[in-house]
Order: C-alpha cells, then structure tokens, then sequence
C-alpha cells in the first residue's frame, strides 16, 4: 500500500459512513490574522464550529496541506516536519465520541481498510483539571472497542506495580487537549492514537505512548470540541459539539508502507523512508555517494535499510550531521515547492521570510555534506512530479517555482560571498569577535553561524559552544522584541465572530465592490487580514492610487454604510454562484455548495462569514477610512482601513 493508495482509502472509507469530501485549501489563511499559514485542517473550518451551518453539511472530509513553522530549528530528527498533509474527517453537531473513536478505530484496523494490528493500537485521553472534568466517556468507549476485539484494556496507573493490561493513558491539558488557536475560540479535549512499533509488547517502565521514545508512533487524534475559551480565560460550552479528526499522513504512511510481517516499524525508518520523499532521496544520494562504491549496495540487500541513505558508501566523519542534513533538505524543499505554488515569494517578511529561512537552511545543510551549486530546482521539479496528481497547481506553477528557487539560491551564494567579507572586516578591526557580532552578521546577511565559526577557524568543540551560546542569546532577544511588536497582528483568536470582526469582514466585501467601481473590474481580492483594529486588503492593480481615487473609494463605502444596505446569506452550488457572477478569488479552494452573501444591490461574494445583518450596524464603529495604500509585490496593492 503506497500513500496514493492511503489518502484514497481515507476518504473512501468516510465517504462511506455518510461524508462529504471538500476541497483542501491554499496555505494562506483566508481572514485569519492568528496564523501565518494553514497549520491545521480545521483552520478553514473554524467559522462553522460556533454553529454556522457549512454549504456542503455537517459531516466532512478531506486532505489539507499544512505548514508549520514553530520548530523549525528541531527539523532534522525523526519527528519534526515543516510541511504535512493532514488527513480530517469533521462532525459539525452530528455525532460526538462515540462515533468517531468507533470509525477512527475501524479505519484504522479493519483489513479493508488500513488493517494495523489493533494489539499494536494505544490511547491517550484527557485526565482531567478545574476547567473541565476526566474523559470517563472517553475511557469507557475505548474499553468496549478493545473488548469487541478481545483486547483488555486497562487504565494505566503509574502508582500500580502491573500495568501489563494499560491501554488507555490519561494525559494533562499539555498533552490530550486541543486549541485554542489564538488566545480564545473551539478547543477541548481529544484523545490520540498510537502504533506501538517494536518486536516484543511494551515494557510501561521503559516506554509509554507520550515520551520521546519515538516507539510509539502518534497515527491519529480525535478532537472532541465542545468548549470555547473566552477572551477571559473561561471555558464555555460550544453551542454544539463537534468532532475535529486530523492524522499526520507521513506519521501513518510509515506504518502502513513501511511494517514489517509481525507488524513492527524498524527503528531506523523515518517519515522519510517512505515513498513521499523516495525520488528526491534518490536525487539526494546520487548527490553525496562515492561512485566507485555503489557496487556496495548491490552486493548488500540490507544497505537501503541503515537509514535515510547509506553511510558505507560515503566519507562523512559525523554521520549524524549527515543525516541530518537530509532530512532537512528533504523537508524544505518539499515545503518550498508548495509555499510558491501557493503564491509565496522570498522577503524579509511574513510568509516570505519563512520561505526564505527554509530555503536558506536548506542550502546551508546541503554545504555540510559537499552539495555544491544550485540543487532546490532540481528536486522541487522531483517534487512536482510527485504531488502534481493530487495537487494539479503544482504542475501549473512549475515555471515559476523552478525559478524563484534558483533565483533565491544564487541570491544566498552572494549573501555568503558577502558575509565571509564581513567577518573579514571583524578579524581586521582587532576587537573581540562575540557570538552577538555573528547574529547581527546573521541577521543582516542571513550568514550562518556554523560558517562564520568555519571562517574564523575556531574548531574546538568547546569554544564553538561558547559562540553557539552567545549567539543564541542575542537571537533569543531579538526575537522577544519580534514578538512584542507583533503581538497586536496576531492577537485575538481563530474564527473570531465578536460584533466588531464581523463589521470588518463586511467591510472588505464594500471596499473590493468599491474598488471596482473606481478603479475597473480588473480589480480582485489577493489577500486579507482581519482584526478588531482593523482590515486589512490587498487587490490586484499596479498603480498607485491617487488622493481623489482614495477619497472616492471611502465615500462609496460610507453611502453604503449609511443606506443601511441588508447582508444576505444564500448556499447555493458553485457554477450556479459563479454564473450569476459572485466574486471568488479561488473558485478551486470551494466545495460544490457554497456560501455567497450579498449586500443588497450591491456586491455578491463567495465567503465563510462572519458578517453583519445590515450595513448601517458597520456605523457603530464609526465611519470607513483608508489609512494606508502600499505595494506589496508586482501587481498588488494593499490598504488598510479603520472604522473610527
């Protein structure tokens, strides 16, 4: 069974208990000023957890491509990845725990479907704490799914001599407790599975599900969402329960591909053993390997089998870098590929700044293991190939990625011509060099610190460390005072539906209409972020706007505003909205049933909501004005706007 053949099992099987598959969406949130990138498969889903009703139903499934970039240093063991598809299923008020435990296990064991071994199948749960009480429902419904296959399962108690029988482990809030995302908005327990890999069963003393072991392999996790956490704090019933099902499709690609006849997971196999990443592995190798050794591996079956690639056929003097290093590679790269796709091009901000870190990462890995010249084209085109039938964009977008790569990689030789001279200059100036001199060199010149210690010759361990240290230190600070200048963009939380975010998305829905009017029909959405202090909207158009087009584009919305327009919902099915011409900036990321809302006489939009019932209550805010119009890229503009 190949990945191909998992994902199209998954949504077979939940078609089959009554889903409805919806598109997966680009990696840019729509509306959502929390997040950088689609982190989740949830995320586009959040506005309809509070109870909107979703166009296509209230049972859901589908495969959504995520990012993440929190952890970004940690890629490179055996865990962490940037890029991830995340298999979901989702109950929006239709069923609760039973339910879901019951199908999660079915697809995952029955022969089929996934068939695992339901003796290799572990959970968590949540364990209890003054906001909301122990999981019992959670326990007894796990109990009874072990004991329909003959399994005891046992509450496992660290206070107990025997735990042979534990099954069931309760976790804190750390561990078996979901979202929010943001400071408020859907969260609540869940409770995850685990594939236990090994030969023999599991010594509990020695291993348990939630350590870093990496003997339990984490394949799944129900989310049962019935909480919303407060501006406040307070944890409050949800208007409706839900269930938030995500499973990590590399984590279950390298059980189900990678198992061997007994069921277990060699310990040297990673995500990146599996055939998600096999071509551009192969690419890799074929990068490092010493020619007059491949004979090697063909003279030994077991070579492919030592880890990511094989360490006899190289002269690397720390293998653990050097896989390392691959791993890294493979991931950035993969996550490259998709974030241009999407629409992300290099900058020193935003989305733009984590693809160029990734990319330069990537790069800088590559110079560890003697990579020389441009390689991120060649398996970003691996890449393409590989994704291009679940993902036809890739194919379309192939030019532009292929460049945009190659561009970045030649633009970071030049950084690294231009931070070895820096270092020069710092060696010449007679001062003591610190490990802050080297971050603000990073900074600038996005010059790593492992070069520039390579530049300045320091080699003992011990003194590298000391650099490291101080580096990390000036880094650390630097990144303290990011975080406080970017808490007003990010604060709030995922799908806020407070009065005054719901003006602002009506806003938008004035302003793009507005912008027309003034401007031409040539104008489309490319992009918006919402808060409560303000919009912010970005369109296609290369000119500058004037002062008199400005002042025209606010006193449109306000007589909008003014007239006390009403804000109509209708679903209805895509090609029939598109007919009647709603205003869509990606008719691909939208199921077959969709939401349009329509200010009366005025714009028809497709959009997820929130919004308002009439224009008039956008004047409790006070009146529309611009109080910024910039560039952002070529051919994109973007204002930000208030209601004061």
């Amino acid at each position: 069974m190949n990945s191909l053949e998992i994902k199209k099992k998954f949504i077979e099987f939940f078609r089959s208990k009554g889903h409805k598959e919806i598109p997966n969406v680009p990696l840019i949130p729509e509306n959502d000023p929390t997040s950088l990138f689609i982190m989740a498969g949830m995320q586009p889903l959040s506005p309809y957890f509070g109870g909107e009703p979703h166009p296509t139903g209230d049972k859901l499934v589908n495969i959504q491509r995520c990012v993440r970039t929190d952890d970004i240093e940690e890629v490179g063991d055996t865990i962490h990845q940037t890029f991830f598809e995340m298999l979901g299923y989702w109950s929006l008020g239709a069923y609760f725990k039973k339910e879901a435990i019951e199908m999660s296990f079915e697809f995952y064991t029955s022969q089929e479907w996934l068939g695992l071994d339901p003796e290799r199948i572990y959970a968590t749960v949540f364990e209890g704490d003054n906001d909301a009480p122990r999981d019992e429902e959670a326990i007894e419904i796990w109990k009874k799914i072990f004991k329909n296959v003959g399994i005891r399962a046992e509450v496992y108690d660290k206070k107990k001599k025997d735990n042979s029988s534990a099954r069931i482990f309760p976790l804190n809030k750390k561990e078996n407790w979901w979202g929010p995302v943001g400071e408020s908005g859907p969260c609540g327990p869940d409770s995850e599975f685990f594939y236990w890999r090994g030969k023999d069963k599991p010594d509990f003393s020695e291993f348990v599900p939630y350590d870093n072991s990496n003997m339990f392999i984490e394949i799944g996790n129900d989310v049962f969402m019935a909480y919303n956490k407060t501006k406040e704090g307070k944890y409050e019933p949800l208007k409706q329960k839900n269930i938030d099902f995500g499973g990590g499709m590399e984590r279950i690609a390298l059980v189900c591909t990678l198992r061997e006849k007994d069921g277990s997971v060699p310990y040297n196999f990673t995500n990146f053993n599996t055939d998600l990443f096999d071509t551009p592995l192969s690419y890799l190798r074929s990068l490092v390997e010493d020619e007059s050794r491949k004979s090697t591996r063909e003279e030994n079956e077991d070579a492919e089998n030592i880890t990511e690639f094989d360490l006899t056929l190289t002269d690397f003097n720390n293998p653990s870098q050097a896989v390392k290093a691959f791993r890294v590679i493979l991931d950035h790269t993969r996550a490259c590929t998709f974030l241009v796709a999407d629409g992300i091009e290099p900058s020193n901000k935003d989305q733009g700044y984590i693809l160029r870190r990734l990319l330069r990462r990537s790069v800088r890995h590559a110079k560890l293991i003697g990579i020389e010249g441009t390689f991120t084209k060649d398996i970003a085109k691996l890449y393409i190939d590989k994704y291009k039938i679940q993902y036809p964009h890739l194919a379309d977008m192939q030019n532009k990625i292929l460049n945009i790569l190659e561009k970045e990689e030649i633009n970071f030789e030049n950084s690294i011509k231009i931070g070895a001279k820096e270092i020069d200059k710092l060696e010449a100036s007679g001062k003591k060099i610190t490990g802050k001199d080297l971050f603000n060199i990073f900074e600038t010149y996005g010059f790593p610190i492992e070069m520039a210690l390579d530049e300045l010759g320091i080699e003992k361990d011990e003194l590298r460390m000391k650099y490291q240290r101080e580096f990390d230190k000036a880094k650390e600070k630097h990144q303290e005072l990011s975080r406080k200048g970017s808490k007003g963009k990010f604060k709030g939380g995922l799908a806020d539906s407070s009065e005054i975010t719901k003006r602002y998305h009506t806003a938008t829905h004035l302003l793009l209409r507005a912008l027309q009017e003034v401007l031409g029909d040539h104008v489309h959405q490319r992009g918006s972020n919402i808060t409560e202090e303000r919009l912010r909207f970005d369109f296609s158009q290369s000119e500058q706007l004037t002062d008199e087009q400005k002042k025209e584009v606010e006193r449109l919305v306000n007589d909008k505003i003014k007239a006390g327009l009403k804000v109509l919902k209708k679903v209805m099915p895509k090609e029939e909205a598109l007919k009647i011409g709603a205003e869509c900036e990606f008719p691909e990321k939208y199921p077959d049933q969709v939401s349009i809302y329509e200010v009366e006489g005025f714009t028809k939009e497709f959009c997820g909501g929130p919004h308002v019932e009439n224009t008039k209550e956008l004047a409790k805010s006070g009146k529309f004005r611009i109080i910024k119009e910039e560039s952002v890229g070529s051919g994109v503009r973007r204002i930000k706007a208030v209601l004061q």
